[in-house]
């Protein structure tokens, strides 16, 4: 009894696929806004070396 595996494999490697670009977003993004949000943070309670760090810094390190 033959079957043919290539729908399955395509369904199952798809989503593999997909599943892990997302991941890879959501992990991108949520490091983004901890920086952001550390970078805001530190502004407010006046701590002025982390808040003097140039928006290009931040941005550097949001990249990865």
């Amino acid at each position: 009894m033959a079957t043919d595996l290539a729908p399955f494999a395509g369904t199952v490697g798809g989503g593999f696929f997909i599943g892990f670009i997302t991941g890879y977003a959501i992990k991108k993004v949520v490091k983004l806004a901890v920086i952001v949000g550390l970078f805001f943070a530190s502004g407010n309670i006046g701590i002025p070396l982390i808040s003097s760090v140039s928006a290009g810094f931040v941005l550097g390190l949001a990249r990865g």
